[in-house]
């Protein structure tokens, strides 16, 4: 029985690692999107503002 239970606890534990693994892949992959979106659309303002100064003045 013993065999039987340590067993499961591995398949568990290496369950638990891929659901972890893909969860946080996915969630990474997420975040670094979004902050690719933000960043490009605050450096594109930046960018605008800084040819309008250049161009005025």
């Amino acid at each position: 029985m013993n065999a039987i239970t340590a067993h499961s606890s591995q398949l568990t534990a290496h369950a638990d690692y891929v659901i972890g693994r893909v969860f946080c892949q996915a969630l990474k992959q997420a975040f670094s999107h979004f902050c690719e979106k933000a960043f490009y659309v605050k450096f594109s303002e930046l960018f605008l503002e800084r040819n309008r100064e250049v161009q005025y003045a």
